[in-house]
């Protein structure tokens, strides 16, 4: 469900005006055993100057909620495009 979001946002914002660009999902293994699920894409990216606590955007604050009860977190780069880096523990 989270990838749906993050996916479903890109597909919604990232690329207006049938811009085209690159969106790429992975899962790897980071030096602290935890697994990142990075979710990133190429498109006019997020404001820096976003909220998370205080957005308007329902599918962000599902993600949130959902890494969250994982106990995860979630960490966003908006630099050429948005990258999503999700922490979870194995």
């Amino acid at each position: 469900m989270i990838i749906n979001e993050l996916v479903s946002n890109c597909l919604k914002y990232a690329f207006p005006e049938q811009q085209k660009g690159n969106i790429s999902i992975s899962l790897e293994k980071s030096l602290e055993e935890q697994l990142v699920l990075v979710v990133k894409n190429t498109g006019i990216g997020i404001p820096k100057t976003f909220d998370w606590d205080n957005g308007n955007s329902l599918g962000l604050r599902i993600v949130k909620n959902l890494v969250r009860q994982l106990k995860g977190n979630i960490f966003l780069e908006c630099d050429h495009g948005t990258t999503f880096y999700i922490h979870f523990p194995q």
